[in-house]
This record gives C-alpha cells, structure tokens and sequence, in this order.
C-alpha cells in the first residue's frame, strides 16, 4: 500500500474509532464522569484499571494526531514528534483496546443475544 493509501485508510478508520469511542463513551457516561474527575483530582480508580488506563491513552493519542493533521504544516519538525507520538501511543492504545474488548467478549455476547431474543419476540408479538 502506497503513503495516500494508508492515510486515506487510517484517516477512515480513525474517524470510525473516534465516532465508535463517542457512542460508547454516552452509554457509559457515568464511568466516563467519574474518570474526568479523578484525572482531574490526580486520584487512580481502582475498581476498573484497564478501561481507565485506556481512557487516558486514547485522549492523548487522538490529540496529537489531530493537532499534527490540522494545526502544522508538512514541513514543520513538531508535527514529526507530534507524529511519532501517536504512532507508540497508537501502539500501546491498540494493545490495551483489544485487552479491553476480549476481556468483556463474554458480557458482550450475552447483551448482543438479549438483545436480538428480545426484538424477535417483540417482532413475534406483532
């Protein structure tokens, strides 16, 4: 794959994480609050290390690329380390994220069944 490819690839695919993060950040709000407000008191949260951690890679990771894309020219020498920051970051994210996901597949299978077993008996019903 050639460089425009793999910027028209990642450019898509970051748009579709930052649009899935969106959704799952509204349905888990209240997880998502209560981390701003820790982060922001400097205290950890115990209860759910990984999803924490993962939260707080993700917003400097999302940053630089986005200030790297939007804010500097090709040229300038702070969009390369801006650059080659969300790419260790990107690294470490997608480590943590597939973590996250295979860690919770079971919770999220047995929701995706409820909630198709659901909405074939209420297609049934009618």
């Amino acid at each position: 794959m050639d460089k425009s490819g793999w910027e028209s690839l990642h450019k898509i695919s970051a748009t579709i994480f930052l649009a899935g993060r969106g959704g799952h950040c509204s349905l888990n709000w209240r997880f998502v609050s209560v981390s701003i407000r820790h982060i922001f008191h400097w205290k950890l949260i115990t209860s759910a290390p990984l999803s924490y951690w993962l939260f707080l890679i993700c917003v400097p990771t999302c940053l630089t690329a986005m200030a790297s894309w939007i804010l500097l020219g090709p040229k300038d020498k702070l969009r390369f380390l801006l650059i080659e920051s969300h790419d260790k970051l990107g690294w470490f994210l997608i480590t943590l994220a597939t973590i996250h996901v295979v860690s919770r597949a079971r919770r999220m299978t047995r929701a995706y069944r409820k909630l198709t077993r659901e909405t074939v008996d209420k297609d049934q019903e009618e």
